[in-house]
């Protein structure tokens, strides 16, 4: 027998580990306790009676913590420090984000194996399809701690208004001495009450940087504060090597890439066509056919040899995405992305890097308007490719 706390004893874990839940089953499925309901059997885990099952998780809080009390196994592979670990599945991250929120807000972490979902299918209410709510890192206090994603992408990031989180994203806040690197989300829905983003609810120091965040199926809002598709509110520190390409909600202060009262953003993107061109933090909007292109990679890189972002058709929705960097060698290879993007994207406008067309800006000669070495290699991509 294990020794428990009342607190442990009486939490959503101990219920999960007595039905001898492995990770593996469905909650439904598991019929034999439940976690009480408030004011029953004071608190403690309660024999299901006929037709009842096993409750859903509230949130993934409870799986890391679940995992903190039973499951080593899902425990990540730690270096002996105490506080750097190896997360490789959604429990191992789960419990890294648990640790975080109690008395270890610099615990360091590696994203390794596969990208990381966070659907929770297993934890989740029977026949619901929604992912399960995340609890940030930074949640009770500042994350400072290393967070180096290992180029892996976290998918179905899902904080519901009824989480009422204060500060919504991955992070809740990342605080003075927090990093953050070669990190995707993948955004399912994310509400904050105060601030909201789509990689962190707000930045009060620390770097992030070569991060990107992108919708797949919700939106990035707030009911009144600040929300803004990768940093709710940026009030310290630098983010750099970054884009957004999230769609936002119309109430509080919307921003489409960061709300920015100090700190610093260098080199960072956002797709003006899913946003809207509504930002003052320093990123630059550029159009959907210049994001969803080899050149927005080959500007997230700028000229690294450690650079991370790479491109490839139908891959990522065709926004930048990690690999091997790629390289622009030459003014055809301008042109060609230029063109190839323009035409998988004909119902989009074209941003200033492609020559304004016909009946968008053509002069009264229909010419096109040249203004800019990309559009003239655009240009001549196009009389090349027809022959005339």
């Amino acid at each position: 027998a294990k020794g428990l706390t009342a607190a442990q004893l009486q939490s959503w874990g101990a219920a999960y580990q007595l039905n001898g839940g492995t990770g593996a089953q469905k909650v439904g499925d598991l019929t034999t306790w439940r976690k009480a309901a408030a004011g029953e059997n004071s608190g403690y885990p309660v024999l299901c009676a006929a037709g009842q099952s096993m409750d859903a998780a509230v949130d993934w809080s409870e799986v890391g913590e679940w995992v903190d009390m039973f499951s080593p196994a899902f425990k990540p592979t730690q270096d002996g420090s105490t506080i750097a670990c190896s997360a490789g599945t959604p429990e191992a991250l789960a419990w890294a984000a648990y640790k975080a929120n109690n008395g270890m807000p610099a615990i360091n972490v590696k994203l390794t194996g596969n990208d990381i979902d966070l659907a929770g299918e297993n934890y989740r209410a029977a026949g619901s399809s929604a992912p399960l709510p995340w609890a940030p890192f930074g949640a009770s206090a500042s994350y400072t701690g290393t967070f180096d994603g290992g180029k892996r992408v976290v998918k179905n990031l899902s904080i519901p208004a009824s989480a009422n989180r204060a500060n919504a994203g991955l992070f809740g806040t990342l605080g003075t001495g927090a990093k953050v690197s070669a990190l995707g989300v993948e955004v399912a829905g994310v509400h904050g009450t105060t601030t909201a983003g789509g990689l962190a609810g707000a930045m009060a120091g620390g770097t992030v940087q070569d991060c990107y965040a992108v919708s797949k199926g919700g939106s990035v809002q707030t009911s009144s504060g600040k929300a803004a598709g990768l940093v709710g509110t940026l009030g310290a520190g630098t983010v750099q090597d970054c884009y957004a390409a999230v769609t936002m909600g119309s109430a509080g202060t919307v921003a489409s890439f960061a709300n920015k009262t100090a700190g610093t953003v260098l080199n960072c993107y956002f797709d003006a066509d899913v946003v809207g061109a509504r930002d003052s933090s320093g990123a630059t909007g550029y159009a959907n056919v210049t994001m969803t292109s080899i050149l927005a990679a080959n500007a997230l890189n700028r000229g690294r040899a450690d650079g991370v972002w790479t491109w490839a058709s139908g891959v990522n929705n065709n926004y930048p995405a990690f690999g091997a960097p790629v390289v622009i060698a030459s003014w055809q290879q301008v042109g060609a992305a230029q063109s190839e993007a323009y035409l998988r994207n004909t119902a989009k406008a074209a941003d200033n890097a492609t020559p304004a067309l016909s009946g968008t800006g053509a002069d009264a000669d229909n010419a096109l308007t040249i203004a800019t070495p990309e559009a003239l290699a655009w240009f001549a991509s196009l009389v090349n490719a027809s022959g005339n």
